[in-house]
């Protein structure tokens, strides 16, 4: 038997929301610093990229079994602590360090979601239907509340710090969707 809890669909439109955050790419520049900080603010990018699958795929999974649901929240916080540790290993580009801090904080407010607010979600899906209580369908909700303005913030966070990267090393950014 399937299981859905309400605010599933709100999930999903937050995750859709969010993405749009998440993939903001640059489209010119000028100089060979400017090419540099491309390449810099190209692979923060493609770090955060990498863990979009994963939660879209956790995503799904919660109107799945049990087992599903615990897999793919396993594979989403060990893509976020890969995402974490080799965005930690890039260090500062010439001394900036701001924006790579901001990364780091994104990525690890991130995690702590994962290990915390998804956790207790994936806990109440892979209950039984008839299992939920009313106090369960409170907690998801609020975990859902919550993950969301905690990964609303450290977005808007990193978007500001990039936007003064990409200021002080002379490119522009557009806002792309994945193709």
């Amino acid at each position: 038997m399937k299981k859905s809890i309400n605010a599933n669909y709100l999930f999903k439109q937050f995750f859709n929301y969010q993405l749009s955050f998440f993939l903001i790419l640059l489209i010119s520049a000028c100089g060979s610093n400017s090419e540099k900080a491309i390449q810099y603010n190209d692979k923060l990018i493609a770090l955060q990229d990498s863990v979009v699958p994963k939660e879209e795929a956790f995503m799904n999974s919660l109107d799945s079994n049990a087992g599903w649901i615990q897999k793919t929240h396993e594979q989403l916080l060990q893509q976020v602590n890969q995402s974490l540790k080799a965005t930690e290993r890039l260090g500062p580009f010439n001394g900036q360090n701001e924006y790579l801090t901001t990364a780091t904080v994104f990525l690890t407010t991130y995690k702590n979601v994962v290990e915390n607010e998804y956790r207790n979600m994936v806990r109440i899906a892979s209950k039984n239907l008839e299992d939920i209580s009313m106090e369960d369908d409170s907690l998801y909700t609020k975990c859902l509340k919550d993950a969301s303005g905690k990964i609303m913030k450290a977005t808007e966070a990193l978007v500001d710090a990039q936007k003064e990267f990409a200021q002080e090393n002379k490119f522009q950014l557009e806002d792309r969707m994945p193709q």
